[in-house]
């Protein structure tokens, strides 16, 4: 009998690895670092792993593989450059289960790098519904072929209890075959769902979202070791991002997140205490503001967050935090210091600023201003749990702290980030765009002092960026740059944005000296305080913009040619000049 059952063994091996495996789960990309990133995929039979890539999806000269036979794969490839596109392809038992022009990654932007991010996030995605497919379809329609830095989760990513069938049935295989799994390292933090939607589970760190995420505990991509995988930080270029576990209780004492000297706070508040970022985004599940499909007064996980959580997080540098929970679209503007009831918010006590955001043009639209190492400037919160669904809201939704809302549509959150500036766009079900807002580090008014030598002919002053294009001197002009001929020390010029919310000043320094002749035929801008002194002629041909103050000062002629004009000001003309020694 031993020898036929190992003949049998022989033959069902050798049977089995003859038959051609089929991916069911992924492929998926997990455990980002600065070198490496991890593939994972599951097979509908054992199969041994293999990944062969390279630079170009025609040349993937590289290998990495694992013999050991097993439905769940996981590869990682290490020594990787940064910031570089590797296409792969995925082998089981030696034989190709998938390889396209669709299969590539492309390593993080390097940490503390200005150039511009993009990310997808889902809150409450994992519902299998109708709903979630035209989420995702809507926001692909929208990026196109862009490849994003992150997929963010913000929790309840299998519904309704977690388990790995519904996270197959219910999260990969809506999203599989789409190129943003493959392309796109996906970084979660677990909700109720997650956890079975049970408190008997809350201590479980064995179910399976812990299983299907590899997720950088150790501070593979900056941030603090946490040491445990239900919540870690990381860095991809200048945003610091931290992913919280609002549901889960913690080995000691069962400490949760609202448990201000808990293994999570205290860890929290050292991460952010070392940040250097000059971006940081907080997610988790449980939001601390709604009157979505859930009630932040009357149920005390969220209550909890708010008033234990709020206080000691508004003490360090946050831009965003990022919610899920409620079925429903819901964002604040820039606030800070309300840890009480609904009825307790008051925006003239609670708002940084009282704009919009949209930065579109329309009333009070203009966008939010931050410093770069400011504290306590104040964050926005975004409930954005309808990836999967949308509704019911309570009576009184939205949330008074969260005056911009939508409940009749799911929809999906985008963020652009790009040096100093963000986006956040909510882009609903019918692909339309209901929420947006934009947040600049900063950008108040600023001052630029332009040195010149005395000789100097010929200025030209550019834009201080892309958005600066509109010149008081030069009004219903849009100019990347103007040009000054003979520039006069005093001389101002004020640049703003087409929206006319954020103004730039140069001013013009030139030593003093004294010249035989001076033409005076530049736009004087307002504010310049001109002291123009000859020793023979100033001729002058300029409009001079109010106010200014002007004095003209030649030893022999001033001569006022056709088309000067003072709108408004001080000017005066004398005779006497300078003396060239």
């Amino acid at each position: 009998m031993k020898i036929k059952l190992s003949v049998f063994c022989i033959l069902f091996s050798i049977l089995n690895s003859t038959k051609a495996q089929t991916i069911v789960r992924g492929p998926y990309l997990q455990l980002t670092s600065d070198s490496s990133i991890t593939i994972k995929w599951r097979t509908d039979i054992a199969a041994s792993s293999k990944i062969m890539y390279g630079l170009s999806f025609s040349n993937q000269n590289l290998t990495i593989e694992d013999l050991n036979p097993s439905i769940d794969h996981s590869i990682n490839l290490p020594g990787l450059a940064h910031e570089t596109t590797y296409f792969y392809s995925v082998y089981g038992n030696g034989n190709l289960l998938e390889g396209s022009t669709s299969n590539y990654f492309r390593t993080p932007t390097l940490q503390g790098s200005e150039k511009k991010l993009k990310f997808w996030i889902t809150g409450d995605c994992g519902t299998g519904t109708p709903a979630q497919t035209l989420v995702k379809n809507e926001f692909l329609n929208y990026v196109q072929s862009d490849t994003l830095d992150g997929w963010l989760l913000l929790g309840d990513n299998a519904y309704s209890y977690g388990l790995d069938t519904e996270y197959q049935a219910r999260f990969f295989e809506p999203y599989q075959n789409d190129r943003i799994m493959k392309q796109t390292p996906i970084l979660p933090c677990p909700g109720n769902h997650d956890y079975g939607n049970a408190a008997g589970y809350q201590n479980n760190q064995s179910l399976a979202y812990y299983q299907i995420f590899d997720l950088p505990q150790l501070g593979q991509l900056g941030g603090l070791p946490t040491y445990t995988e239900a919540y870690y930080s990381y860095n991809i270029g200048n945003v610091h991002f931290v992913s919280l576990d609002s549901y889960g209780r913690e080995t000691a004492a069962n400490y949760r997140l609202s448990d201000t000297l808990g293994p999570q706070m205290t860890w929290l508040k050292q991460d952010l205490a070392t940040n250097t970022q000059k971006w940081t985004i907080l997610y988790w599940h449980h939001p601390p503001y709604t009157m979505g499909s859930h009630n932040s007064d009357t149920e005390t996980e969220l209550r909890y967050i708010r008033e234990k959580a709020l206080p000691l997080i508004e003490q360090y540098h946050v831009d965003l935090i990022l919610c899920g929970h409620s079925h429903n679209y819901e964002r604040s503007k820039l606030m800070k210091g309300n840890f009480g009831l609904e009825t307790t918010y008051d925006p003239n006590v609670h708002e940084i600023e009282h704009s919009s955001g949209f930065y579109d043009g329309s009333p009070n639209s203009c966008p939010y201003t931050k410093m770069t190492n400011a504290q306590n400037e104040g964050i926005i919160y975004v409930v954005a749990g309808a990836a999967g669904q949308n509704g019911p809201e309570k009576t009184t939704f939205p949330h008074d702290a969260m005056p911009f809302s939508n409940g009749s549509h799911a929809g999906s959150l985008y963020l652009e980030i790009e040096g100093d500036r963000l986006d956040s766009k909510w882009i609903a079900d019918d692909g339309n765009i209901y929420d947006k807002f934009t947040i600049f580090k900063d950008k108040g008014p600023s001052e630029e002092i332009i040195n010149l030598p005395k000789n100097a002919t010929t200025l030209t002053l550019n834009s201080p960026d892309a958005a600066h294009t509109l010149w008081s001197a030069y009004p219903n002009q849009i100019l990347s740059q103007i040009a000054v001929y003979n520039p006069l020390n005093g001389m101002q010029f004020h640049v703003k944005d087409s929206l006319g919310c954020f103004e730039h000043t140069f001013k013009i320094q030139i030593p003093d000296t004294c010249k035989q002749a001076q033409s005076v035929n530049n736009i004087i801008d307002s504010l310049s305080v001109l002291n123009v002194s000859t020793s023979e002629t100033i001729n002058a041909s300029s409009v001079i913009l109010n106010p200014t103050n002007s004095s003209f000062s030649a030893a022999k002629n001033i001569v006022l040619e056709p088309g000067f004009m003072i709108k408004e000001g001080i000017f005066e003309a004398l005779i006497g000049g300078c003396v060239n020694n």
